[in-house]
């Protein structure tokens, strides 16, 4: 069938529009973040958003619609020249196409309007979709055939949509990594894993099999079953498997943005793209420790790295580095008080709250920060000891106070219980 007759007798007339609009409406509304600092990966899962699982509900749907009207009109024992297979095929390209233009287009957009160019990593979100789009096809076009198209095209439309968006609902994470609506965006240096972009295709891809299968031309019926219940199961099993000890999120790859670094004992580094606030940070950060020797607290890291590629506050940090955002400090205006409360280390990972918000207050005191932790600290049924404490010790000689802070660490410590 030539492409112009075929455009003209299929869904994909009234449905390119729609889809069109639906994709533009989900991509304006969506807050797009301006902190992506240019990094592709982060533009890319951001643009598509939720978008993927509208475009699988309507490729689903379109082609239940399009493999339904090739049976009412009994193509098959039309086209006896060529192979089933061939004839579906043909029909599904449209669909599939406009499920591509519904991926593709908010991604465009997103990446011409922060005037980045996209790396063959920063994709795989995109291709992953793509991918599945082609097995929601092959799903949809298996229920047109054994369904009437009027019922397939509604149930299959909105059967799929449903089962990807309420994935996050479940109890157990596992369906919510192989549905194919990713749920987490990298940051900037971070970039999504094959891992989390394979799981979803085998599933996906399994099931599309078990689909194409169940229209095998052979009259053994149940051989046909039992090679997509197969399939499917296998499929199932696997991505289940590669997810099964993953939590809400999936493994994200980190540390790979560009560092720019600075000074010496400490060394401040942050990302390039935000190597204009270097120098300020580096300022800040010599600030604060001056400060704080002087009032007889010796911090000194070897390095000060900006947490803007990764939260790295949780992790095991190396020693002499800490983790302070510093980018987000400096275009804050409160590097400074970032800085204080990042000195005030424990050895413990729990330390006690009341001792914790004393020390954090005395040290936000010595680099002129305590207006905004007091601030912070409003309401907190310990803020009126700690100001008192404070006020105290503020007064003692810098040995005094020296010492009163090591004390006072080590009984954050002793007494958690």
């Amino acid at each position: 069938m030539k492409f112009i007759t075929q455009l003209r007798g299929t869904s994909a007339i009234w449905a390119a529009p729609i889809a069109t609009a639906l994709a533009l409406f989900y991509f304006l509304e969506a807050r797009f973040p301006a902190d992506h600092y240019g990094w592709a990966p982060t533009i890319v899962s951001d643009a598509l958003g939720p978008i993927p699982s509208f475009a699988y509900a309507v490729v689903a749907g379109l082609a239940a619609w399009e493999c339904g009207r090739l049976k009412a009109a009994k193509i098959w024992n039309i086209a006896l020249g060529r192979s089933r297979y061939r004839v579906a095929a043909n029909a599904l390209v449209l669909p599939v196409l406009i499920s591509w233009w519904m991926l593709v287009l908010p991604v465009l957009l997103a990446l011409s309007a922060a005037g980045a160019l996209p790396t063959a990593a920063s994709l795989r979100p995109l291709l992953m979709a793509m991918a599945l789009c082609v097995a929601h096809a092959a799903v949809g076009c298996a229920a047109g055939l054994y369904a009437p198209r009027a019922i397939a095209f509604p149930l299959v439309s909105v059967g799929v949509f449903m089962a990807i968006a309420f994935s996050a609902g479940s109890t157990s994470y596992w369906p919510r990594h192989v549905s194919g609506q990713l749920r987490q965006t990298p940051i900037l240096g971070e970039l999504i894993s094959w891992d989390i972009t394979l799981a979803p295709v085998l599933f996906g891809g399994s099931v599309a099999v078990a689909a194409v299968l169940l229209w095998f031309p052979t009259r053994l019926v149940a051989l046909r079953v039992l090679l997509a219940c197969a399939v499917a199961s296998a499929g199932t099993a696997g991505a289940r498997g590669m997810v099964d000890d993953w939590d809400h999120s999936g493994p994200i790859v980190t540390g790979l943005a560009p560092m720019a670094c600075k000074g010496s004992e400490p060394k401040v580094c942050v990302p390039r793209a935000t190597s204009a606030h270097l120098d300020t940070a580096l300022g800040d950060t010599d600030y604060v420790l001056d400060e704080l020797r002087s009032a007889g607290v010796e911090s000194q890291p070897r390095t000060v790295t900006d947490t803007l590629t990764g939260d790295l506050t949780h992790a095991d940090p190396a020693p002499g580095t800490w983790y302070v955002d510093l980018t987000k400090g400096v275009e804050a205006g409160d590097l400074r008080y970032r800085l204080a409360i990042a000195a005030v280390r424990f050895r413990c990972s729990r330390p006690d709250l009341e001792i914790r918000h004393t020390l954090r207050l005395w040290a936000t005191t010595a680099v002129g920060e305590n207006g905004r932790y007091e601030a912070r600290m409003r309401g907190f049924p310990t803020a009126v000891a700690a100001r008192s404490e404070v006020a105290r010790v503020s007064a003692m000689s810098r040995d005094e106070q020296a010492d009163w802070y090591r004390q006072r660490s080590t009984d954050a410590c002793h007494r958690v219980t």
